[in-house]
This record gives structure tokens, sequence and C-alpha cells, in this order.
């Protein structure tokens, strides 16, 4: 992502020596830098998935960070929901201490 942000055939020629599909390559240099190409980086988030059951390798998921947004809202749901219930224990809090 880094050397897509950066532009130029140079840097597309690399791309392209690591990542073999040509169409991967086109929707990273477009569509993928547009919208995650203002970060300074950090473009993907790893979550651990468990053991396979065959034969119990660690598995994982990647994603690229601020490009799913079904993902991205329900963590903003979830980091509000925390937000508000930080701020009613601190008001139950300072309460008790008024009385």
């Amino acid at each position: 992502i880094t050397k897509a942000k950066k532009g130029g055939l140079h840097n597309q020629r690399l791309i392209l020596e690591s990542v073999k599909d040509k169409d991967v390559v086109k929707n990273l240099l477009s569509e993928i830098v547009e919208r995650i190409g203002d970060r300074p980086g950090g473009y993907t988030r790893v979550i651990k998935a468990g053991k396979r059951l065959g034969d119990a390798a660690e598995m994982a998921i990647i994603e690229l960070v601020d490009f799913n947004a079904l993902v991205n809202e329900s963590v903003q749901t979830k980091k509000d929901a925390r937000e508000a219930a930080k701020q009613e224990k601190n008001a139950k809090a300072n309460a008790e201490q008024g009385k």
C-alpha cells in the first residue's frame, strides 16, 4: 500500500513482482489507495481465529483497516457504548461524593 501511495511506474512494477494478478494490482492502485491512502501506516488488522480442526494450525483473518464499513460501524458503536458507561459511572461516583 505504501508503494501504491507513492505511485509511479517503477512502484507499479515492484508491486506486480510480488502480486501476480493484474486485476488485484489495478484494484489496489485505484480503490484501496483512494480509501485508505491518507493513513500514515497501520493498514491491516489481524484477528486471531483459533486453531484449524484438521491439523490444529493457528488461523487468522487479515483485513484492511477503514475499508470494511460494517466492521467500522460496529467498532464505533461499541466504543460509544463504553464511553457512555464510563461517563455514567463517573456521574454516579460524583453524586455519591456530593452526599
